[in-house]
């Protein structure tokens, strides 16, 4: 067996990370209890994944070639956390602008890393919501970030078809979309429910 298929293999789970550029930073994980992380490429300065059930909704990603990019809610609960509620009443202009990230990390039967974190998805906040409502005598606070890929800016022209031929009329001997054909389009990866 390759040392590939045994990685995989060894795989149980996958950890959801929830990144949102912030200051200070917001850091979520789809996990039970804080999760330190060491710095990366896209988290820099490394830090505690908070992992109480705060990250309730994470929507079917879309990573668009030849599409139009879509916008994507994500639904935190506050419950208990002062500094979000404060983030979604207070400071929600901060918010907008900032980057979110989504890493996966994967997990083997005993609930240890077995690998490296990837950073699968990358975006923009933009609206900031928050919904209190009372399920008898406890109250539920949930705050909502409405986000956009790179692609979903409304002043940037429809983007044209990424194929092989148009990638060498404008250069000859570059081959980046040599293996553009073989991508599936249309095809939605769904987050497991936490």
């Amino acid at each position: 067996m390759s040392a590939e298929a045994e990685f995989a293999k060894s795989i149980v789970r996958l950890g959801v990370f929830w990144r949102l550029a912030t200051t200070p930073r917001v850091r979520l994980w789809s996990g039970v209890g804080d999760f330190a992380l060491p710095a990366d490429l896209i988290d820099i300065e490394g830090g505690a994944y908070i992992g109480k059930g705060s990250l309730v909704d994470i929507p079917t990603l879309d990573q668009l070639v030849n599409g139009v990019a879509a916008r994507f809610d994500f639904s935190i609960s506050a419950v208990g956390q002062t500094e979000l509620l404060e983030l979604a009443d207070e400071d929600a202009a901060n918010v907008r602008g900032s980057a979110i990230n989504i890493g996966l990390l994967p997990f083997d039967a005993s609930e240890q890393p077995v690998g490296a974190m990837v950073w699968v998805w990358e975006g923009e906040a933009d609206i900031v919501t928050l919904d209190s409502r009372l399920e008898g005598d406890r109250r539920i606070d949930t705050m909502t970030i409405s986000a956009g890929s790179l692609f979903t800016g409304r002043r940037r022209p429809t983007f044209r078809h990424y194929t092989d031929q148009e990638q060498r009329r404008r250069s000859a001997d570059d081959r980046f979309c040599d293996r553009v054909t073989l991508y599936s389009q249309n095809y939605n990866k769904t987050w497991p429910k936490f």
